[in-house]
C-alpha cells in the first residue's frame, strides 16, 4: 500500500512539473511556434526521465559497490556512456525535429567526445563519493523534486565559477581560440570535473544531498549543455529546473552565447549570465546577434547563422576552420 501512495505522490510531482513547463510555454509562445515548442517540451520530458533514472540507477552500483573496496565502483562505469550516447542522440534528433531538419546519426566524433565525458563523470563520481561520503542512496521523493529549483540555481553557479574562471583566462592568455572543435583537452576535462565540485560543494554548505539529487543535476547538467550545441533557434524556456535564474533574467540564452563567438572577450559563462554581469564581460547580442555567412554553394546567397558554425575564428584558427573563413562557409563537420 505504501509503495501505491508513493508512486502516486511522485507521479503527481512529475505531472504538476510538467504541466507547469507546458503552460508556460505554451503562454510565452508566438502563436506561429506555439505548437512546435509544446510538441518539444512533450518529447523532453519523458526522454529526461529515462535519462535521470537510468543514471540514478549506475550511481546506486557505483555507491554500493564502493563499500567493498575501491577498486570495484570502475566495473560500472562502462555503462555510463550508453546513457551519454543515448542523451546526445535524443537531444539532437528533438532540435532536428523541432528545427525542420533531416536527422542527424551518431558520428564517430560524438562517441569519442562521450567516452571522454562518461569517463570524467566515472571518476569524478568516485572522487565525490570519498569526499562527501554522507551522501545517502535514497530514492526520489517529493521533498527532492520540490527543493530541486534552488539547488539547481546554486548548482549552475557553481558550475560557472569553473567554467567561467578557465574560460576567461584561456582566451586572455592566448590557450583556447578555436574552441567550438568537441574535442576535449586535459585541461579542458579537468575543468569541467573541477566545475561539478565546485557545485555540489556549493548544494553541500546548505543542504545534504542525495544520491537522487545528483544524479538529477548532473542530467539537467548534461541537458542544458546538449541543448547549447544543437543549433536550435529557441532557447527552451519555463523548466522548474530553470525558473529561478529565468524570472531573475540572468538565464543563459542562445544568443547570448553565440555573441561570445562574435566577441570572443566576453560572455564567458555557459550557465547564466550572473558572473558576467558581476565582473563586466556581459554583453547583451543587441544587434551583433547572429553573422550572415555566404550560403558556400557559389550562388552568392547570404542567411544569417545564428549557431557555432557562425564562430569567426580570424588569426588563431585552425587551417580548417580559416579556410573555410576565407570561403565564407560555416566549418564542415
Amino acid at each position: 500500500m505504501a509503495s501505491i501512495e508513493y508512486a502516486k505522490s511522485m507521479l503527481a510531482v512529475w505531472l504538476a512539473g510538467f504541466a507547469f513547463n507546458l503552460c508556460w510555454v505554451y503562454r510565452t509562445s508566438p502563436q506561429a511556434d506555439r505548437w512546435r515548442r509544446c510538441r518539444f517540451i512533450c518529447r523532453l520530458w519523458p526522454q529526461q526521465t529515462v535519462v535521470v533514472l537510468a543514471r540514478f540507477a549506475v550511481m546506486r552500483l557505483v555507491k554500493l559497490s564502493q563499500g567493498v573496496g575501491l577498486d570495484r565502483p570502475a566495473v560500472y562505469w562502462p555503462f555510463i556512456l550508453p546513457i551519454g550516447l543515448f542523451e546526445a542522440w535524443s537531444v539532437q534528433a528533438m532540435a532536428d525535429e523541432y528545427e525542420g531538419r533531416p536527422l542527424k546519426p551518431l558520428c564517430l566524433r560524438a562517441v569519442r567526445t562521450q567516452l571522454k565525458v562518461s569517463f570524467l563523470e566515472a571518476v569524478g563520481l568516485t572522487v565525490g563519493y570519498m569526499i562527501w561520503p554522507w551522501v545517502k542512496i535514497d530514492d526520489p521523493t517529493v521533498e527532492s523534486w520540490l527543493h530541486a529549483p534552488w539547488r539547481t540555481f546554486v548548482f549552475d553557479i557553481g558550475l560557472d565559477v569553473g567554467f567561467y574562471t578557465f574560460h576567461r583566462s584561456c582566451h586572455e592568455h592566448g590557450h583556447l581560440v578555436a574552441h567550438e572543435t568537441y574535442e576535449l583537452s586535459f585541461l579542458e576535462t579537468a575543468s569541467i570535473l573541477g566545475s561539478y565540485l565546485i557545485g555540489f560543494e556549493l548544494i553541500g554548505r546548505v543542504y545534504n544531498y542525495t544520491l537522487f539529487d545528483i544524479a538529477l543535476l548532473v542530467s539537467w547538467a548534461h541537458l542544458v549543455e546538449l541543448l547549447g550545441h544543437t543549433q536550435m533557434s529557441w532557447t527552451v524556456n519555463g523548466h522548474p529546473l530553470r525558473i529561478i535564474p529565468e524570472l531573475l533574467n540572468l538565464d543563459l540564452k542562445v544568443p547570448d552565447h553565440t555573441m561570445h563567438h562574435t566577441k570572443p572577450l566576453s560572455n564567458f559563462s555557459k550557465r547564466l549570465t550572473l558572473l558576467d554581469r558581476l565582473f563586466g564581460t556581459y554583453e547583451p547580442p543587441g544587434d551583433l546577434y547572429g553573422t550572415v555567412c555566404k550560403d558556400g554553394k557559389g550562388g552568392g546567397e547570404s542567411k544569417p547563422r545564428r549557431s557555432h558554425e557562425a564562430y569567426p575564428v580570424s588569426e588563431g584558427g585552425t587551417p580548417q576552420r580559416r579556410r573555410a573563413d576565407r570561403a565564407g562557409a560555416p566549418l564542415e563537420a
